[in-house]
């Protein structure tokens, strides 16, 4: 008997949400989708009914058919390709060094360009009314409670305004400048016919990315931006449905593997994403709880708190290594 298919419990206005959701169907897995409000995921409501073990109490979080359940999007989508995948429908480049520059950028989408995308969001009390209003009326019951919905909309709105300091996204010049970056790259491989970051086929750093701008081509603010680049705007619904996308053909040897998008991507990472984890780093060492770090060539101050993180660069293999400094 076939075990039952997955369930993933999230939201249209999670990015990790949207991004664990078009890898599932890229590689054709069979789930079910359970939408959940947005504040009641916050609430803890959702965990301490379904899943109060989970220490990190965030979206999404997949059920496996088994019953278990993980709710981190980066090891969720290992998990999928270890389980799932193949060299014809897969997650990740094969070799080990583009492994890694798609982690990196990967890494870049949830922990950097999600702050673009809260700031975009929650920027004015005008853009953060209507990013939770969005939120809230996801809940058809919310919908039909006018006061109940207005009460809701109004305490989400000024409780993720209240966190822009702690998240590090409250200079808008600078996290614009991000998004420009992003959809600027996007455009430069879709000129030239490559359909993906590294290719012909997706991988976690465009699901991740797509995930991010999912949410910045809905939010008016930031919406406004992404529009500008019409090519990435269509590259974004493309990304949300890859199910039908036909399985990938063995490359011919000449295709290149360091495509132009793909190396804006990462010359962004060292401006902005890169002096953060080594400031990140070096504040944990020293005892430091805060990060400030000057990013974009010294145009930007950055300030947060710290957080753990660890890249994997030193455990690769030296001819891995060498592929990534290559590039």
């Amino acid at each position: 008997m076939a075990l039952p298919a997955y369930k993933l419990y999230g939201s249209d206005g999670s990015p990790y949400s949207c991004k664990v959701r078009a890898a599932l169907r890229f590689l054709r897995i069979a789930y079910e989708w359970t939408p959940v409000f947005q504040v009641a995921a916050h609430s803890g409501e959702l965990f301490s009914k379904h899943f109060p073990d989970i220490k990190t109490k965030v979206i999404p979080v997949l059920v496996r058919p088994d019953g278990t359940y993980a709710n981190d999007s980066t090891p969720l989508l290992l998990e999928l390709q270890a389980q799932h995948g193949n060299t014809r429908r897969s997650l990740f480049p094969t070799s080990a060094g583009t492994r890694f520059l798609c982690a990196l950028l990967e890494d870049f989408a949830d922990e950097w360009l999600t702050k673009v995308m809260f700031e975009g969001r929650f920027h004015t009390l005008e853009d953060a009314k209507f990013g939770a209003a969005w939120q809230v009326l996801q809940n058809p019951l919310q919908a039909n409670n006018t006061d109940e919905a207005l009460q809701a909309i109004d305490m989400f709105a000024a409780r993720q305004r209240e966190r822009r300091a702690l998240v590090g996204c409250s200079d808008w010049t600078c996290m614009e400048k991000t998004l420009r970056g992003v959809c600027r790259a996007l455009e430069a491989n879709l000129r030239r016919g490559m359909a993906f970051i590294f290719g012909s086929r997706p991988t976690a750093a465009d699901f991740a990315i797509y995930g991010q701008l999912r949410q910045l081509a809905t939010d008016p603010l930031p919406s406004r931006i992404v529009m500008e680049y019409p090519s990435v705007w269509a590259w974004v619904f493309r990304v949300e449905d890859l199910s039908g996308y036909p399985d990938e053909t063995e490359p011919s040897p000449g295709t290149p593997t360091a495509h132009p998008g793909m190396l804006d991507l990462l010359k962004l990472c060292g401006l902005c994403y890169i002096p953060l984890l080594l400031d990140n780093e070096k504040a944990i060492s020293e005892g430091r709880r805060e990060i400030r770090v000057h990013i974009f060539e010294g145009a930007h101050l950055h300030c947060q708190p710290t957080f753990k993180y660890q890249l994997k660069y030193d455990e690769l293999p030296w001819a891995d290594k060498a592929e990534v400094d290559a590039t």
